[in-house]
């Protein structure tokens, strides 16, 4: 038996507004019934530091147990995010967003055995975008994307061994958009986010303006990403889980 649908959409989500559709006063996001939280409205008050079920106190990560919480919770990272006035500060605090996102997903589709952040990312992709729906993304962000790309430094995964920003540049300048590439790009973005984080990277004007545009383009990413898994997860759409 196939569950009830749990979340409506009233309004249309055009691409080009992904950015802003939390906060979008022409679309009303329905979960179980209920309108989900817009971002202006929330605070990080109406996070509980600690929840309590009959058994007790639930653990650090109690956040993944309980969905609407979490959701909550991803939304308030974006918010930091979208109020922050630097590329790191703005893109470390989105990001932070997206990996609780892609953690609580990979989660939720039950992983078998120990696998990469790499693997996580691109089963997220696998499972949740569509080819029409990459093209799209790409040709829309196309001029961001480029700026990635003429980026003086080098943008490696996997400890240097793998030169992701080479790769997309490959992909891209021979016009493939589709659903490769479009993981090449979200890998590239781990490269970025890898490179500072583990300290390769100096923080220099040119590296501030590159984390900007990774920002700018990993919000309507990750605003598709969420859209995607309300609708796909919570209508029962099982097909989303199983795609590989």
């Amino acid at each position: 038996m196939s569950r009830p649908l749990e979340v409506e959409i009233l309004g249309t989500v055009e691409l080009k507004d992904l950015p802003e559709f939390l906060d979008s006063k022409g679309i009303v996001i329905k979960y179980k019934g209920q309108p989900l939280p817009r971002i202006s409205e929330l605070s990080y008050e109406k996070i509980p530091v600690r929840i309590e079920d009959k058994n007790g106190i639930y653990s650090e990560h109690y956040i993944y147990r309980l969905p609407g919480l979490f959701y909550k919770h991803v939304l308030l990272w974006i918010k930091k995010a979208k109020s922050e006035k630097t590329g790191f500060d703005k893109f470390f605090a989105l990001w932070v967003a997206f990996n609780s996102f892609y953690r609580f997903y990979y989660e939720r589709v039950k992983p078998e055995g120990k696998e990469s952040d790499e693997d996580r990312l691109k089963k997220l992709v696998n499972h949740l975008i569509t080819e029409e729906e990459a093209t799209t993304l790409l040709e829309m962000l196309s001029p961001k994307i480029k700026n990635i790309l003429r980026h003086p430094g080098e943008i490696k995964i996997n400890w240097g061994r793998r030169d992701i920003k080479a790769e997309l540049q490959t992909e891209f300048e021979k016009g493939n958009l589709n659903k490769h590439t479009f993981k090449l790009l979200i890998l590239t973005l781990y490269g970025i986010r890898n490179n500072l984080f583990h300290g390769y990277k100096a923080l220099t004007n040119e590296q501030e303006k590159l984390l900007d545009t990774a920002f700018d383009v990993l919000l309507p990413i990750l605003s598709l990403l969420l859209i995607k898994y309300l609708i796909s997860y919570h209508s029962g759409d099982s097909h989303a889980s199983r795609e590989t």
